[in-house]
């Protein structure tokens, strides 16, 4: 943190979305215009209508420059300060969950500096107080993207056979993992990982 302090005094800070040139606070990551912006794009959240999904934002701007920077830009704090408002989010539920993993990553060598999802529940499981596991699924080498699967069906297909169970010793009988994703489109890739951790015994997958 004292690193990030001093870097931003000889260089400026800048929005964590947009980039734009802020003035120096201690506190605030995000310009008023981003900041207002994402206040208004925030999902409501109906735990009775969809116990089962606990989303942030709708993917408009600047929430898709921010995921942008934060996937290829190396701007991990955006992942910190997604992780934090899960948590936040999460609390609302009153679930009992025992641990958190996330939607694996191929070690692929595509242009990221690490897996974003991971980035996001690492945070998330720190403002819960949870343990985490990150070797309950793997993702095969060469599995190609959602975005290249031309229609539903094929991302269904897709996210079958590239996801599988991972190298974890733990036992999940009767447990109930949270599973972080960074990108909710389709379903697919959630269900075909939720599919590998009931398999594994999971209770339930939140």
């Amino acid at each position: 943190m004292k690193l990030n302090k001093i870097f931003r005094y000889l260089f400026g800070q800048t929005c964590l979305f947009c980039g734009k040139a802020m003035q120096i606070s201690d506190q605030e990551y995000l310009c008023p215009e981003c900041s207002e912006a994402m206040r208004k794009m925030r999902l409501e959240l109906d735990p009775h209508a969809f116990p089962e999904n606990v989303a942030l934002y709708r993917f408009e701007s600047p929430i898709k420059q921010g995921l942008y920077r934060f996937k290829y830009g190396g701007e991990r704090r955006l992942g910190i300060l997604f992780g934090e408002a899960l948590a936040e989010r999460y609390r609302i539920l009153e679930h009992q969950a025992d641990l958190v993993t996330c939607v694996p990553r191929a070690k692929d060598g595509r242009r990221r500096m690490y897996n974003q999802s991971e980035v996001i529940a690492k945070a998330m499981a720190k403002g819960l107080d949870l343990p985490t596991d990150f070797n309950l699924l793997s993702k095969r080498k060469g599995a190609r993207s959602q975005v290249e699967c031309p229609t539903r069906y094929a991302r269904e297909e897709n996210a079958k056979w590239a996801y599988r169970t991972g190298k974890s010793k733990i036992d999940l009988a009767g447990k109930r993992v949270v599973l972080v994703d960074d990108l909710y489109t389709s379903g697919a890739t959630a269900r075909a990982c939720c599919d590998l951790l009931k398999k594994q015994g999971a209770e339930e997958i939140l």
